[in-house]
């Protein structure tokens, strides 16, 4: 069973059968990077997960495709899981939104903590076929320059640059920073290893 002619994960989606699909996958639903019939861009998502797998616990919901049949929509309740995988520093997510439209774009809302922090992470594809992340905090100013450095680069690297910034005559406890620290994104392939 497919649910779009895709290959590359691009191309029109037949969102009934992808909504038969997904409410036979069980109660809660396994999204699995395996599964054929899953649109090519939402396996290609699903890689970055430990197992190549977003498995739902109680409460997750059902397919829903919206009035005008444009978009189906699942909301999965997750158990604490880590993503991305395989990486030193991760979003450890509690919750994930799956939408995929009739024209096959397909994006992942995620709902986690990042070193202590509340944050929302955005997965979609580019136009150039690239699977593109964004994390943001839940706080406005939750991110500092301290908090992404030392939990992004090791708290030995932090140690250095908190001393080539006072250098600078700019400080880094205060938050504030000449670039913005709310959100990052950052460009990933599946089944390579994600550098933040």
């Amino acid at each position: 069973m497919s649910c779009g002619p895709e290959p590359g994960g691009q191309g029109s989606i037949d969102l009934d059968a992808l909504a038969a699909h997904l409410t036979v996958l069980g109660d809660p639903p396994v999204l699995d990077g395996a599964d054929a019939a899953l649109p090519g861009r939402l396996r290609d998502a699903l890689a970055m997960f430990p197992g190549r797998k977003l498995e739902g616990i109680a409460g997750s919901g059902r397919p829903q495709i919206d009035h005008g049949r444009t978009e189906l929509t699942l909301a999965i309740t997750c158990t604490e899981l880590a993503w991305p995988a395989e990486t030193t520093v991760a979003t450890i997510v509690q919750a994930a939104t799956v939408r995929v439209t009739r024209m096959g774009e397909v994006t992942l809302t995620l709902d986690g903590r990042f070193d202590g922090i509340a944050v929302a992470v955005t997965l979609n594809t580019g136009n150039d076929g690239e699977l593109q992340a964004a994390v943001r905090s839940r706080d406005p100013g939750a991110f500092t320059v301290n908090t992404l450095v030392g939990a992004l680069a090791g708290n030995d690297r932090w140690r250095t640059l908190e001393s080539g910034l006072t250098d600078l005559g700019l400080d880094p406890h205060s938050g504030r920073s000449p670039v913005s620290t709310t959100a990052s994104t950052k460009t990933c392939r599946p089944n390579r290893p994600v550098m933040w």
